[in-house]
């Protein structure tokens, strides 16, 4: 039924497709909904799948685009679905994933006060992470880090350190520059994230450390070209900052 989409498509170039969008499911994890769209819509699901995971990034820097173009199917229909249940049912389950929906869809405003409900209700981790995000996208980052404090105190592997990574950057978007440059040390013991070994440079950079500051960036760009082709995405727009301020320095 579904072959009327590509209606001149090779059967091999479908299958190609198909091969292609479950390697790179496989290798980068994202959310389990797409390996069913990939397998049960064929090379339709294989061509929606990589359009949103390779060819959006590309364009978008892992940014913005990105995120409102994940937002589709499954993610959609579930977020009309928890609408209706929270204007008549109201459980703190059902705002906590309708809050993260409406962040990744932008609507940062409509989500705060969802997720916000949520975790003082039930202090879930999982949903003070997003909260802290919805707080750091509303230029709320002293709020952020504060949610972000005991959730990183009980676990710092949280999200795989995304906790604790977003936990200094609120901190340092909030000025408390020691307490941040601390978090991203902690960051940096756990794991090389070229984002934390970058915004840590700069940050060593504004206290006047260029020393440092340069060690770290030069770490950070060199460390860069050995990374996996979809984490490079991610470290593009960083690797570039740190570019730009050693080539200013020269």
């Amino acid at each position: 039924m579904l072959g009327g989409f590509f209606p001149t498509l090779p059967y091999w170039l479908g299958g190609l497709l198909t091969v292609v969008a479950l390697v790179h499911f496989f290798v980068t994890r994202p959310d389990t909904y797409w390996v069913f769209v990939i397998l049960f819509l064929g090379p339709l699901g294989s061509a929606v799948y990589l359009a949103v995971h390779v060819v959006g990034p590309l364009f978008a820097g892992g940014g913005g685009i990105e995120n409102r173009l994940r937002l589709t199917f499954a993610e959609s229909r579930r977020l009309r679905e928890l609408e209706h249940k929270v204007e008549e049912i109201d459980l703190p389950r059902d705002r906590a994933e309708l809050g993260e929906l409406l962040f990744r869809k932008g609507r940062f405003d409509r989500a705060e006060t969802l997720l916000r409900s949520a975790y003082e209700q039930h202090d879930e981790p999982e949903t003070g992470f997003w909260l802290a995000l919805t707080l750091e996208k509303l230029g709320r980052p002293a709020d952020a880090a504060a949610v972000l404090e005991p959730i990183v105190a009980r676990d710092p592997r949280f999200k795989f350190g995304d906790a604790a990574l977003a936990h200094a950057r609120a901190l340092a978007a909030a000025g408390k520059r020691q307490p941040a440059l601390d978090a991203f040390r902690r960051v940096l013991a756990q794991s090389s994230v070229t984002e934390a070994r970058v915004r840590y440079g700069l940050l060593l950079a504004e206290t006047g450390d260029t020393d440092a500051a340069r060690r770290e960036l030069e770490t950070a760009v060199r460390e860069a070209k050995g990374l996996p082709r979809f984490n490079l995405r991610r470290a593009r727009p960083y690797v570039r900052q740190a570019r730009a301020w050693l080539a200013g320095r020269h």
